[in-house]
Parts: structure tokens; sequence; C-alpha cells
């Protein structure tokens, strides 16, 4: 099973997530906030095989998450969700530890892709 944690605050985007892993090979997890996110994590590290994280979302915005994150010592693949697609942006969070970026809106098919290559490569 590959757990799955989605980052967004957006109900229907996590609803659509839900539609793309509706099968028994995942499970997923919401956190409608980076906030919740670093909390899940800081209970259990290793608790997914995948982070799903938005980019645009208030308080802390998912470049800012993802920061914390590496410095909680998340070592999961993280796959940012974003509109954004300046070589700029693309560049920041690649280096700022983003395993990979999807942009929306995206495809069942395209997000099933990247975290199967995403896990085959890190197993």
């Amino acid at each position: 099973m590959i757990k799955i944690l989605s980052v967004d605050d957006s109900e229907a985007v996590f609803a659509y997530v839900k539609c793309c892993f509706n099968d028994d090979q995942y499970f997923l997890t919401h956190a409608i906030c980076g906030m919740d996110a670093l909390d899940l994590l800081k209970k259990d590290l290793m608790g997914f095989d995948i982070i799903l994280l938005d980019w645009e979302m208030p308080q802390m915005n998912g470049p800012e998450v993802l920061i914390e994150m590496k410095k909680l010592g998340v070592t999961t693949p993280i796959i940012m969700v974003t509109t954004r697609n300046k070589e700029n942006d693309i560049k920041l969070i690649l280096e700022s530890g983003a395993a990979e970026y999807i942009m929306k809106p995206f495809t069942a098919d395209i997000i099933q892709q990247k975290i199967l290559q995403l896990i085959q490569i890190e197993t």
C-alpha cells in the first residue's frame, strides 16, 4: 500500500486527488495547511511514501513548508503541486528539496505515474 500525504487548502483539489487514488493500493491522508502537515510529520516522520504539497496556501506557502519539512529531517519524496511554471519557480522548489513537481490541472494518470516513478527510484 502506498501512503500519501496530500497538503492542500482546497477541499475541491483534495476531493479530486482522492478520486485519483480510490483503490486499495493507496491510502490517502489530507492536511488542510502546512502547519497541520508539519504536526503530522513530527509524530511520524516515516509514515508516508509520498507527500503532495500545494504551493499556494495561506499562512505558510508550499516552499516554506518544504523548507520546514527538510529541517525536521523528512526524507519522504515531496511532489510540489502548482500552477506556477516559470523556470525560477521550478528551480526554487527543486533546490529546496522537492523531488518533483506537477502542474495543475493534472490527470490521475500523470500523478500516479509520477508517484510510481519516485517510489521506484527510492526503493
